[in-house]
């Protein structure tokens, strides 16, 4: 038979240290032993009185104890689950300030973007406005010039055209007409000289505004290049904003997401050491019971005792 101080011996102390949290198995394991204790007690007391008086006094220790380290249990519980409340909410305010600041420059960047391009756009239609302008003030000085050389090319050809006639009609006349002729054709000449000088002018004047003109439509197209380029790096850069601040987001909600589940699942855990604590009272009245049950028949077995051999 196993003895009492043997029994006790291998009870398992509850620790009273608060960096070690007592288990419902370890309380169930120390009130089996406590029932095997007091079994043991029953078998080997020779006096009720000795008996019942350790007996209550196991009890009530094993009743302080495990109430004890049940508040104990709850307590460090409780206090586990207001620290991660604590550390889930200071987390969350710190992504969604992330996140705000994320958006807040993300917003930042478009607008800048969006003012650069209308700068950039009114520019151009400025540039544009001028050119066009500039081109049509081109255009019309061409034309008159055109007009003018061609009044001029005009009257060249009828002067050219009416010299052999009026040398031939003059032919049979006298050394005083022919002196005019020759006259003639020298103003003639000197016409045709300056037509020809002023046609020269003209052309040169045409290849000038050209080449001015070309000029302006390659600056113009140069600058609507790189307003395009830089319109297009623009867009390019608000796109990668964008979706930098869409993965920031989606990673914060998945951190948000862990942390929900983690503190989730420290509530679990509370409610199942709390049911735990719950078995431990039923079981406790169990064996209280059980107890007093053991205590009634021993009395009773040694009132028997008592009748069938009276003491001497």
């Amino acid at each position: 038979m196993v003895s009492a101080a043997s029994t006790l011996s291998t009870f398992t102390p509850l620790s009273s240290s608060p960096s070690v949290i007592p288990t419902s198995e370890s309380l169930i394991t120390n009130l089996d032993a406590g029932i095997l204790v007091s079994k043991n007690f029953y078998f080997e007391s020779k006096s009720g009185g000795t008996f019942q008086q350790r007996m209550d006094q196991f009890v009530e220790d094993q009743e302080k104890e495990a109430r004890a380290q049940m508040d104990v249990l709850v307590a460090d519980y409780q206090d586990m689950l207001e620290r991660l409340q604590l550390a889930h909410d200071r987390k969350l305010n710190e992504l969604k300030a992330d996140r705000d600041r994320s958006k807040d420059k993300a917003r930042q960047q478009y607008e800048t973007l969006v003012e650069q391009h209308k700068r950039l756009q009114s520019d151009y239609d400025t540039l544009s406005q001028q050119h066009g302008a500039q081109r049509d003030q081109l255009e019309m000085r061409i034309k008159e010039l055109q007009a003018k050389l061609n009044d001029n090319l005009m009257v060249a050809n009828l002067v050219l055209h009416s010299d052999p006639q009026h040398s031939m009609a003059s032919s049979s006349q006298d050394d005083q007409i022919n002196d005019e002729a020759d006259n003639d054709g020298e103003i003639n000449n000197r016409k045709l000289v300056l037509v020809q000088q002023h046609k020269n002018e003209l052309q040169l004047l045409y290849r000038q505004y050209q080449q001015s003109l070309d000029t302006k439509d390659r600056d113009l197209e140069a600058y609507a290049y790189r307003l395009e380029s830089l319109k297009v790096a623009q867009q390019r850069e608000l796109t990668s904003c964008q979706s930098e601040a869409k993965h920031r987001t989606r990673l914060l909600v998945c951190q948000m997401e862990g942390y929900k589940t983690t503190i989730q699942g420290y509530i679990n855990t509370l409610d199942e050491t709390q049911s735990h604590i719950a078995t431990l009272e039923q079981q406790k009245e169990h064996d209280r019971y059980t107890i007093q049950k053991l205590t009634r028949e021993k009395q009773m077995l040694e009132d028997r005792l008592s009748r069938l051999h009276p003491p001497e």
